[in-house]
């Protein structure tokens, strides 16, 4: 590996673990999930004392995961953050590799190099550098994307990834398996494939256990548009019950209006307090930046070859901002569950700004 590169990974490594101690100081102050999927007191439909109790979706997997360390162990919180933080390194890690593959690394253009930018936004750091689902799912999606460049010898990858981000939240791994199975029945390497059949026969089967997963988590009296619609309903009045100070009334919002919320909100002028700062200055540099990539993308209209992980990681990103326009109502919420697809979004505007350039035209 090139000086340049080995270096990136080490300061990454140290930005990451900068954020470890943010996150722990953070939690150890406001409290949160976090230290109640490792304290164990987090409350649950259903009683459960040994570790295979735990073993299903949503908080019940998190305490699963956490299981040996905490209740066996008897690690202290703050080991159990520094577990979750190198997990989600490797995460970035993983991230940093697939960039590296498709944009390389030019010597003394720093130009050129500034993709890399896009992996030290600090809001996915946060919510990756402690114990939490946020963790989970960044390690789980990026372990998908490195098994769908190729399938045939690193599926494996991909295959924990959808377990892990299936069992986490499981619209999000409903989505990922969505998504990876369209790519993998076009994906010519596949079809040609001696084992193709069984491939395919485990893409149903895996799209049969999140189908019932999510049919159990969401409680539908039917599968039709109603019964989602007041599903849909039903979650932003959960979560308006709680009375946060930070509530949206994106029910009263048109579609337009959910997806700018969703994306750029909170800016300065909205924020309250040092976090929701933090949260609106880089919800205002992802504004500008996409402002100028729209821009320039409109004016110059270039031919954007874009990697096979960045486009599977665009259209997870924009299925699952859609779901949650429909289903958060909250700033504190959202700014959490949003931050892990903004690499994807930086790298997109990114690619837009640098590679616009102006395609000859002949009369």
């Amino acid at each position: 590996m090139p000086a340049i590169p080995a270096r990136l990974f080490i300061f990454l490594l140290l930005y990451h673990l900068f954020f470890t101690m943010v996150f722990h100081q953070y939690l150890m102050v406001h409290g949160g999930d976090s230290r109640a999927y490792w304290e164990f007191t987090i409350v649950n439909y259903r009683p459960a004392s040994q570790w295979m109790d735990y073993f299903e979706y949503g908080n019940f997997f998190m305490q699963w995961l956490n299981y040996f360390p905490a209740q066996q162990w008897g690690l202290p919180y703050f080991v159990g953050n520094l577990i979750y933080s190198l997990v989600g390194f490797l995460g970035f890690a993983e991230l940093l590799r697939l960039a590296l593959a498709h944009w390389g690394w030019k010597e003394g253009r720093i130009w050129e190099n500034s993709w890399v930018l896009a992996l030290f936004l600090p809001g996915v750091h946060f919510w990756t550098a402690g114990i939490g689902k946020e963790a989970v799912l960044w390690i789980g999606t990026i372990w998908v994307l490195k098994g769908l460049m190729a399938p045939l010898t690193k599926g494996y990858w991909a295959l924990l990834g959808l377990f892990l981000t299936l069992m986490t939240r499981p619209i999000h791994g409903a989505l990922l398996l969505l998504i990876a199975s369209a790519q993998l029945i076009i994906e010519p390497k596949v079809q040609s494939s001696c084992y193709r059949w069984t491939l395919w026969s485990g893409l149903v089967l895996g799209a049969t256990v999140a189908f019932v997963i999510l049919l159990r988590q969401t409680h539908l009296s039917s599968l039709s548009m109603d019964a989602v619609l007041d599903f849909l309903s039903s979650q932003q009045q959960f979560l308006e019950s709680h009375g946060a100070k930070s509530y949206i009334p994106m029910q009263e919002y048109g579609l337009a209006a959910r997806i700018w919320t969703v994306l750029f909100r909170p800016l300065p002028w909205e924020a309250q307090g040092i976090w929701q700062w933090a949260a609106a200055i880089e919800n205002m540099l992802l504004l500008i930046s996409c402002t100028m990539a729209a821009l320039l993308y409109s004016w110059n209209r270039p031919s954007l070859r874009l990697p096979h992980f960045l486009v599977t990681g665009l259209v997870l990103t924009g299925c699952v901002l859609l779901v949650y326009s429909y289903t958060l109502n909250n700033f504190g919420i959202l700014v959490r569950m949003k931050s892990i697809f903004m690499p994807f979004i930086g790298f997109l505007c990114w690619h837009c700004i640098v590679f616009s350039k102006k395609r000859p035209t002949f009369d």
